[in-house]
């Protein structure tokens, strides 16, 4: 028989845990799909919104050009499909040797 140390919390049932998970996902799955409904049916305030922020980030992007290509690396290096081909490649040899 397993003695819990005195402070220590229990754990709480498998089944509240799994129950909390299923919520948590149907909760972002219901925001998931009013956000694809708005995108779909091209509503105007989203619309507005997304235009109000990529206008700010392109003024941002123009006045800080060392920041702009600072943040290019990510997308220009990282993303780029050789790499990634690279780093799928090296996975895949050393999964292989393991």
């Amino acid at each position: 028989m397993r003695h819990q140390p005195a402070g220590s919390s229990p754990r709480p049932p498998a089944h509240r845990t799994a129950a909390a998970a299923a919520a948590a996902a149907a909760v972002l799955s219901g925001c998931c799909v009013l956000l694809l409904t708005f995108v779909a049916t091209r509503w105007h305030p989203l619309l507005g919104l997304t235009g109000d922020v990529s206008r700010a980030k392109h003024r941002w992007a123009v006045r800080e050009h060392g920041l702009t290509q600072v943040f290019r690396v990510p997308t220009d290096w990282v993303r780029d499909p050789r790499a990634m081909r690279l780093v799928c490649a090296a996975a895949a040899v050393r999964r292989h040797c393991d």
